[in-house]
């Protein structure tokens, strides 16, 4: 499994909110915690960061972990912004950012060509067909919307190519 939680420290998000693998015997457990986070956002820049990553999803395909995350700052995708970015694992223990990252950047093209960015996005979950992703849903809250009873919204994408994420030879 992978859990997030808050490193000791002041403040709101105290030392940070970071994520780690856990190992079980048994799904019930007891669970002993992985000693690398999966992203480490302070050992590659050199900074504090609130959150290193956010809402995640793991699955397995063709021989290995893959992981859809949210990163609120985006360092890993310069330019990009706020996105979801997919990670790859041969273990479920030891996290790199895979060679195509970027999942999705805070926007939405609306089949009527309409353009709207999100404030929100969040909680990705990937729905599998004989163990491939064909979707990939999330829930959404549009940017700069006035009312303060705004609703949040469901987005379910069809994914292309029999998936996100093809093993490379």
């Amino acid at each position: 499994m992978v859990y997030k939680t808050l490193l000791p420290g002041d403040g709101l998000f105290g030392g940070g909110v970071v994520h780690y693998p856990a190992t079980a015997d048994h799904p019930l457990g007891p669970f002993t915690r992985y000693e690398k986070q999966k992203v480490n956002k302070e050992k590659v820049f050199h900074q504090h960061f609130d959150f290193h990553i956010d809402d995640h999803v793991e699955w397995y395909q063709n021989d290995r972990w893959y992981s859809i995350v949210k990163d609120h700052d985006a360092p890993y995708l310069l330019g990009r912004g706020r996105c979801l970015m997919l990670m790859e694992s041969p273990d479920g223990l030891n996290w790199s950012i895979s060679n195509h990252s970027l999942v999705k950047d805070f926007s939405i093209e609306w089949d009527n060509g309409v353009h709207q960015e999100l404030a929100r996005l969040e909680m990705p979950k990937v729905y599998l067909e004989n163990g491939r992703p064909v979707a990939l849903m999330l829930a959404a809250l549009a940017e700069n919307d006035e009312d303060p009873q705004a609703h949040s919204f469901d987005l379910v994408i069809p994914l292309q190519n029999e998936g996100i994420v093809e093993q490379q030879s």
